[in-house]
């Protein structure tokens, strides 16, 4: 006889245009199920605090008018997929697979406590902003499949920070993949290998 099936729940949140949705004491474990945040509309702001935040083994999609923000988590979101959407800033400490983030002026800062594909989950496409700087630090290796850009003229850092050899690798980072560096510089400082793939 087959056991129980797995634990799934879908949590979906929506709002009328100004609405703010915090995640304040707990992470809130959704089994296999998705969460869904404000995509279709009318969040303002998304933050996380405490130990606030959402753990899946399936999909996080978070989109706000204005910020999706944390204070003082540790790891906010644990997923396989992450896709964060918000005009001003997106900063997140995460523990997922892959992630697509589209910023704004406020730029991006994504602290990652394992490895991390960008791109490759929905239409979003790898991580953008149009201002601040993009900061991607990982402790494991950044795969790079999608581009990565800033239209606002801020800093792209992607770092490795892995003590035995991580590596920021796609198969071909400035033409293929279109990953953009020129809104400000590449900083390789904690770079254990640059790979353009074979």
């Amino acid at each position: 006889e087959a056991g129980p099936a797995p634990f799934s729940a879908q949590l979906i949140i929506n709002g009328d245009g100004g609405d703010t949705v915090n995640f304040p004491t707990a992470l809130i474990d959704l089994g296999a199920g998705a969460a869904n945040i404000g995509t279709l509309g009318g969040i303002q702001d998304i933050n996380f605090s405490g130990n606030g935040g959402l753990q899946t083994t399936g999909s996080v999609f978070l989109s706000a008018n204005g910020s999706i923000t944390n204070a003082g988590v540790p790891v906010e979101i644990v997923a396989l997929n992450l896709v964060a959407i918000a005009p001003i800033t997106v900063d997140l400490d995460t523990d997922v697979a892959n992630i697509e983030v589209q910023g704004g002026s406020g730029g991006v800062t994504i602290d990652e406590a394992n490895s991390l594909t960008i791109g490759g989950i929905s239409g979003v496409t790898g991580i953008s902003a149009t201002g601040g700087d993009i900061l991607v630090i990982a402790a494991g290796a950044i795969t790079v499949n999608e581009a990565v850009s800033n239209s606002g003229g801020g800093n792209v850092t992607l770092t490795s920070a892995t003590s035995g050899g991580g590596s920021v690798v796609g198969s071909d980072m400035t033409a293929e993949l279109g990953v953009n560096f020129s809104g400000g510089p590449f900083d390789p400082g904690y770079f254990q290998q640059i790979s353009a793939g074979p």
